[in-house]
């Protein structure tokens, strides 16, 4: 503090200087106490922040929203230039996918090239103005939290360094049980001999192909199939046998299809597929094509005794909305189709339309 005089000659009394002594001293000891208490609430602040975040991973199982409200969170307590998240492989430990959050608030997907690998691994990357954080569950690696100043070169404070190390920690155990709770999630969705969707999985994704196909007046085709004379190879063949060849139609099934439609085992060998936007004669094309790679099927022979035994499979095909709107009476259809072809020998497919008139 510098004090003057306007009468620069007058010299300040002694008891001029003990106020102003004691002025200082006052101003010394609030400047200390709201520095004391700018500390207390950023640290206040940053509790509010990991608390939030431990809000987040106890209600956001989704790993993506997870990501998304962490990053935000952390932008918005820290203030950061960027703040970005890189995941990887826990196999082969390669960065995988990354995404970002900066001053916009806006949250982005990155692209990941070689410089940005060679980055996040190399630790002489960190500096005053950037923090690259390894995340790792028992051993795992998950991948890094970079927190840069790149553009307005504002150091990272020591405090900050600290609460992000332990936000990491909290985070890398986030990123690891919303990984499992998806492959929990996944293979609870799939049948575990087949690798089809099962029913109420299918279920789900028909209720909202129906709701999309009314929406926009879409149609979509459903395929019901089974393997022909699927009890009897079992009782000659044995179980081992029959659930080689429920594998491996279905493999059939799920190499012949396209990302967008959805296989279902429905119960025993009898299967389901929505095709998304198909029509009638677009579902024939794929049905054809379905019965020629079963028929190309070759179960190994020690299976069978030494026999070789030749699979086919039948299929009955409806269509939405043209042959009806309620899902219900649309698996009426295609089973009415399915049991025509049965009742005609078998090894074909069929279109309800072509066969309603003849009921």
């Amino acid at each position: 503090m510098r004090v003057e005089r306007i009468k620069k000659n007058a010299p300040f009394t002694q008891d001029e200087k003990q106020v102003l002594i004691d002025l200082a001293r006052e101003l010394s000891s609030r400047i200390n106490l709201t520095e004391v208490d700018m500390y207390h609430s950023a640290q206040l602040k940053r509790a509010e922040a990991m608390n939030k975040l431990t809000t987040v991973f106890a209600t956001s199982l989704r790993l993506r929203d997870s990501l998304q409200e962490i990053l935000l969170n952390i932008q918005n307590t820290f203030r950061f230039d960027r703040t970005s998240l890189y995941l990887s492989d826990t196999k082969t430990n390669e960065i995988t996918e990354g995404y970002s959050v900066d001053l916009s608030g806006e949250f982005k997907t990155l692209e990941i090239s070689e410089n940005i690998k060679k980055e996040l691994e190399d630790e002489a990357s960190n500096s005053d103005i950037r923090l690259i954080i390894p995340l790792s569950v028992q051993g795992k690696n998950l991948g890094f939290m970079c927190f840069d100043n790149v553009l307005s070169r504002t150091p990272i404070k020591k405090e900050e360094v600290l609460s992000l190390k332990q936000f990491s920690q909290q985070i890398a155990l986030a990123i690891d049980n919303a990984r499992l709770f998806e492959k929990v999630q996944e293979l609870s969705n799939y049948d575990d001999l087949t690798g089809l969707a099962l029913r109420r999985f299918f279920k789900e994704n028909l209720d909202q192909e129906v709701y999309r196909s009314k929406r926009f007046n879409l149609m979509f085709s459903i395929i019901l199939l089974d393997i022909d004379h699927f009890k009897k190879i079992n009782d000659t063949y044995g179980h081992l046998f029959g659930d080689e060849a429920l594998k491996a139609v279905s493999n059939v099934i799920k190499s012949s299809l396209r990302q967008t439609d959805i296989p279902c085992r429905y119960g025993g060998d009898e299967m389901v597929i929505l095709l998304p936007r198909t029509s009638g004669e677009e579902a024939r094309h794929i049905s054809a094509r379905l019965l020629k790679k079963v028929k190309e099927i070759e179960i190994p022979s020690n299976l069978s005794g030494g026999k070789v035994v030749k699979l086919t499979i039948s299929q009955g095909i409806a269509v939405y909305p043209t042959d009806s709107e309620d899902v219900n009476e649309l698996f009426k259809c295609a089973d009415d189709a399915l049991y025509h072809v049965k009742q005609g020998g078998r090894g074909f497919y069929t279109l309800y339309e072509e066969i309603k008139n003849k009921k």
